[in-house]
């Protein structure tokens, strides 16, 4: 029997370049309303919580980044919610209505950046708790939430985490070929399981390798371009907004065929502002 996985990440609820809930009150009673960019991204997420709902997923991984922290860098200043606690509330809103669409199933949650996060996972852990999310072993402490997931669904292998490191040329590809490159040698040494499927977040971009015996990706994400991103490139460093789904069958693999499909379900950015003369 396929089994549907549904992988978001990088929600960054809170930057004002992030996904948040309408009609959302911070604990200072103050009414946020929603700016052009979040408008738009909550539209992109209605219909994605319709789309992935109708899939009747088993599980629901977050892999990281679900808020954007006390932004330190930019002192704040690209924070629509100052408050830690008001950005964890907010995100557990969002992801409480993508699983109650999706008739509450299993949920796994994975540390994001500390700049984002806190050390330790520690706001995220807070999220996971509040939601029932499973808890697990893997690299990393936390009972909730840790660096890292190896699930096993009906004998196919998949592992997440948050963290990969961001190409600097101009092929997206690179760094998660190289993850890929890395499980299959550490799996021929002994060193770790076999891997059928490499899930990593981070840099807000879906790549998706897929080699003979294994499928490595990078997911998109659920925030648009910030000034840090101008700041590295304009135009290369554009987001790709979505989630993706993963097809998983067991009874496939054991019979010699491929034992997972990628699903992207993404969406265009909003219409560039161009001002006449």
């Amino acid at each position: 029997m396929t089994k549907a996985i549904v992988v978001i990440s990088d929600v960054h609820t809170g930057s004002i370049y992030g996904l948040m809930p309408p009609n959302f009150t911070s604990s200072d009673d103050r009414p946020v309303a929603l700016n052009a960019g979040q408008k738009f991204l909550y539209e992109c997420w209605k219909h994605f919580v319709a789309k992935v709902a109708a899939y009747k997923p088993v599980a629901i991984v977050a892999n990281g980044d679900l808020i954007d922290g006390l932004q330190p860098a930019q002192r704040g200043t690209e924070l629509c919610l100052p408050m830690l606690a008001d950005q964890s509330k907010a995100a557990q809103i969002l992801l409480k209505g993508l699983l109650d669409a999706c008739r509450s199933p299993k949920l796994y949650v994975i540390a994001g950046t500390a700049y984002h996060t806190s050390p330790a996972a520690r706001e995220e852990e807070v999220i996971a708790e509040t939601l029932h999310a499973q808890t697990y072993k893997g690299a990393g402490t936390g009972r909730y939430v840790r660096q890292a997931l190896d699930l096993d669904v009906d004998g196919v292998h998949l592992n997440f985490a948050h963290a990969i490191g961001v190409t600097t040329g101009s092929y997206r590809a690179t760094a998660i070929d190289k993850e890929a490159l890395f499980a299959t040698l550490a799996g021929r040494e002994g060193k770790v399981a076999h891997c059928d499927g490499i899930v990593r977040s981070h840099v807000h971009s879906f790549t998706h390798v897929e080699l003979p015996h294994k499928h490595a990706l990078t997911t998109p994400c659920w925030q648009l371009q910030t000034e840090f991103c101008r700041k590295k490139s304009q135009y290369r460093m554009l987001p790709d907004v979505g989630g993706i789904v993963l097809w998983v069958d067991g009874a496939a693999k054991r019979a010699g065929e491929d034992g997972i499909r990628v699903e992207k379900v993404m969406y265009g950015l909003p219409a560039p502002t161009v001002t006449k003369l």
